[in-house]
């Protein structure tokens, strides 16, 4: 390889390396509510229901009463 066609490669190479960097750093502008987050399931906040959920939830009820609520 000549010393031209080296000089011409690593111009390419840093061509390319720089094409990458300002792709990486581009600023999107999409929407960023147009996408689903974690926040739009049920999951963790109550929504899986299994077999004896309302007996769970009753005991968790109970459970928490205030003690000025009277004796359970």
């Amino acid at each position: 390889m000549s010393d031209g066609d080296r000089s011409s490669a690593q111009q390419a190479g840093e061509s390319d390396a720089r094409r990458a960097e300002r792709a990486r750093r581009r600023i999107v502008f999409d929407d960023p509510v147009s996408g689903r987050s974690r926040d739009d399931s049920d999951a963790g906040w109550g929504g899986e229901r299994g077999e004896g959920s309302r007996d769970r939830d009753k005991d968790w009820y109970l459970s928490e009463t205030p003690p000025h609520h009277g004796e359970k």
